[in-house]
Formats: structure tokens, sequence, C-alpha cells
């Protein structure tokens, strides 16, 4: 008599039948590019009062343009981390949800440090095209974040084995 095949998975019939991979990236590539387009935004206002005040000797970081920059900054980590937690309420699992809306948050702290360099090449109109081009892109990412979370509401999308 032979014993029946083992599955695949060490969970065996425990399985989740849902796969989540594909709304996990999306969802994080939607929160980090958003968060990217507030970076950037906040720079260019940054920039901008910065251009209409006169230079200062020393560093003032009770001026509009310091707290402009460090509450911006928190602002757009903290967009992406809440994008991030929202768009995976399917997964139903606040260890999952929290610890992808904690890599959003330090990938948009990674990713938004390219406002520097366009900065310095390109002025504020670089910082403002940087924001059109995250605006742009997060709205083309709204179609395959829609389908990836009907996906996961259809029903079961991980073949049996």
């Amino acid at each position: 008599m032979t014993s029946p095949p083992l599955s695949p998975n060490p969970l065996g019939s425990n399985a989740p039948t849902t796969d989540y991979v594909g709304l996990a990236f999306v969802a994080m590539v939607f929160a980090v590019t958003v968060g990217t387009g507030v970076e950037s935004t906040v720079a260019l206002l940054v920039r901008t009062l910065q251009s209409q005040s006169s230079p200062s000797p020393a560093i003032d970081l009770g001026s509009a343009p310091a707290l402009i920059l460090l509450f911006g900054t928190l602002t757009g980590v903290l967009v992406a981390a809440v994008l991030t937690w929202q768009l995976l309420a399917p997964v139903r699992s606040a260890y999952r949800q929290g610890g992808l809306a904690i890599v959003s948050a330090f990938a948009t702290l990674v990713v938004s440090m390219i406002t520097v360099p366009i900065d310095l090449w390109l002025g504020r109109i670089g910082l403002l095209g940087l924001a059109v081009l995250c605006a742009l892109s997060a709205a083309w990412l709204t179609r395959p974040l829609a389908r990836r979370r009907l996906e996961t509401r259809e029903g079961p999308t991980i073949p049996a084995a």
C-alpha cells in the first residue's frame, strides 16, 4: 500500500490558499512612490521659501524651512507606512502589515534621497518634475493595485498540490 504524496508545503493542509506576494509588492511600490512624491513636494516648498529669504550666517532650526523639512519628511514616511498598512488589509495579519509598512517607510526615506542630486542639478524645476513623475506613477499603479486586491478577495489563487 502506498502512502499519499507529501505536500510540497511544510504546513500541509494548513497552508494558505491565497497568494499575497503580488499585492504586497505592488502596495509597497505604490506607497513608496506616493511617499517620495510627498518628499519632493516638501523639498520644493523648502527651496522656494529659501529663495525668498536672505541667507543667514547661522543655522536656524526654528525657521520655517527647517520645520517644514523636518515635519514634511516625517509626513512622507508616515504616509508611505499608513498606505502600506491600509492596502495590505486583506492579509489580515498585523505582524505582516506592520513589518511591510516599516519597510515601506524606510524605503521611502532611502528613495527620497534622490531629491538631493535632482535639486543640485536641476533646481526647483527638477523637484517639481519629480513630484509630477511620482504622481503619474502612482496613478498608473492604481490599476494593478486594484486588480491584486480584487484577486485576494475572489478566493484561492495558489494551485493545490
